[in-house]
């Protein structure tokens, strides 16, 4: 079965915390922030960090985090209807 990846971009600072699970220097809000946005992907997961696409009013996130930011491309992984019914 094909591996299914996509991007999405969203802002650079929630990087540590999604590759390294390190919120540390982050305000709360912005942790709750980016673990919203995170849910909100499902079945999608991010999986790694990808290019800088520069300073953005209007990323992926927006709805999350309403202001510009610094921002990257996150890859996303598809997990498997195989991998989700496993006990």
């Amino acid at each position: 079965m094909p591996v299914e990846w996509t991007t999405s971009t969203a802002p650079e600072c929630w990087a540590c915390l999604f590759v390294n699970g390190d919120d540390s220097g982050m305000e709360q809000s912005d942790v709750d922030a980016a673990e919203a946005w995170a849910q909100s992907l499902a079945p999608w997961r991010v999986v790694s960090v990808g290019e800088s696409v520069g300073f953005m009013r209007w990323h992926d996130a927006s709805a999350f985090c309403p202001f510009a930011a610094d921002c990257v491309e996150y890859i996303l992984h598809k997990d498997s209807e195989e991998k989700e019914n496993r006990p």
